[in-house]
């Protein structure tokens, strides 16, 4: 428990391998930061929280307040495109119903001006806030997207 976040309890999800695998590759490759965040070495550090109905069926997915706007509005237009199919089968292999679910993710550079990533450390009192509402409940915690992008020019 986290009392500065009032009533939250973090479970570990059940991890069917090869669907929650089939969707971290997915966004791996297909959600990137935007080329100016890398520019300016502004590292993406934030939850990415996916609702399940009642009826087990997948509705938002969002991301916490600590998302750069720029990563954000990435996810928007991408939003159509995101493997949700995936999501939706290991929620329908594993009956899930009426939770919410978070993966954590991390895109940091490996570019050598970026010796020091800036990160604004009052994002990490939004990191648990979605809309600027802390998250509370029962939350299953999926593994962690963590991606050191290299670009060469």
């Amino acid at each position: 428990m986290l009392p500065l976040f009032g009533s939250i309890g973090f479970a570990q999800a059940p991890v069917d391998s090869a669907l929650v695998k089939q969707f971290e590759n997915w966004f791996t490759l297909n959600m990137l930061p935007p080329h100016a965040l890398f520019e300016k070495c502004v590292p993406v550090i934030c939850l990415l929280r996916i609702d399940v109905d009642k009826a087990g069926i997948i509705g938002d997915l969002t991301l916490s307040d600590s998302a750069d706007s720029l990563f954000r509005n990435e996810l928007q237009k991408k939003a159509a495109k995101i493997d949700v199919k995936t999501l939706q089968q290991y929620c329908d292999h594993l009956s899930i119903k009426n939770k919410t679910f978070i993966i954590p993710l991390n895109y940091s550079y490996n570019k050598s001006v970026c010796t020091t990533q800036q990160f604004d450390m009052d994002l990490l009192a939004k990191y648990y806030s979605f809309n600027t509402k802390v998250m509370i409940g029962d939350i299953l915690l999926l593994p962690a997207i963590t991606v050191k992008l290299s670009f060469q020019y």
